[in-house]
């Protein structure tokens, strides 16, 4: 378990959130500052500014040639939050080692897909923080690591937990969305036993009031909807965005399957 905490500081823009933007409930970019990231080694230790990040490269393996980098140009990192995953509300699936023909064939069946509640979740969230009356908001993120360099997903993601200020009180972002039913509870290795305690206490009193999602959440998986995809500045119908809802882990694996499937890729 780890024995470090890293916290970095900066302010998160609204309307990035669908339908105004493209991020959905569980994965938001922050707006940060060079001096904005500071590292305790351990509880009540020194806090240290640390420039770790500065100019950083994620890479995917220690093999890749190429990576992303931890700030954009724009000084905004994205962060995926941890212990929650919110329904998709966009994703194309991309397989590896294709070949050139079943590139093509996969083309003409792809597509941006989505579940239902992704944009009711992501829509949630937007008007959750626009209440505030602050854009951008001022936004803390905090993540329990030995070392600053354990952050970073292989996708280039800061992992970490979201915090705003509500009327002097700091609320937990990502606990927001599993107390709301907006996200399933989902495990990372590196969190501690009591984040994973609090994660799984908070979604399991959410699905016992069947709010959200949890009123239509099932592990069944029944077919893909290859019609459902992501509408850019669209209009929320929140009766339209209700119905069966997987994992969207297992969801992902179905939409990649389907699409193999009708394009050949894949027989069984």
């Amino acid at each position: 378990m780890a024995t470090g905490l890293l916290e970095i500081t900066g302010t998160l823009d609204v309307d990035q959130f669908w339908p105004n933007g493209e991020s959905d409930g569980d994965t938001a970019k922050v707006v940060v500052s060079a001096g904005s990231f500071r590292f305790q080694a351990k509880p009540s230790g020194k806090w240290k500014v640390t420039h770790a990040f500065a100019g950083a490269i994620v890479k995917r393996s220690l093999k890749s040639k190429t990576g992303t980098t931890a700030i954009n140009a724009k000084n905004q990192i994205t962060v995926r939050w941890q212990g929650i995953d919110a329904p998709e509300l966009h994703y194309r699936p991309t397989p590896e080692k294709l070949t050139t023909k079943q590139k093509a064939a996969l083309k003409k069946v792809n597509g941006n897909f989505r579940q239902l509640f992704g944009e009711s979740a992501a829509v949630a969230l937007g008007r959750y923080l626009a209440k505030l009356g602050k854009n951008p908001v001022p936004i803390t993120i905090r993540t329990a690591v030995d070392d600053p360099s354990e952050v970073f997903d292989m996708y280039g993601r800061l992992i970490g937990d979201l915090y705003v200020k509500v009327k002097g009180k700091e609320v937990d972002l990502n606990h927001w969305m599993l107390r709301q039913g907006w996200a399933f509870p989902t495990l990372y290795a590196s969190m501690s036993t009591d984040e994973i305690t609090d994660v799984l206490a908070l979604a399991a009193k959410a699905k016992a009031r069947k709010v959200g999602l949890w009123k239509h959440a099932s592990s069944a998986l029944k077919g893909f909807d290859a019609k459902l995809l992501f509408v850019k500045n669209g209009a929320f119908d929140a009766a339209k965005d209700a119905g069966p809802v997987t994992m969207p882990k297992q969801f992902r694996r179905l939409s990649t399957y389907s699409v193999e499937k009708k394009s050949k890729i894949v027989s069984g």
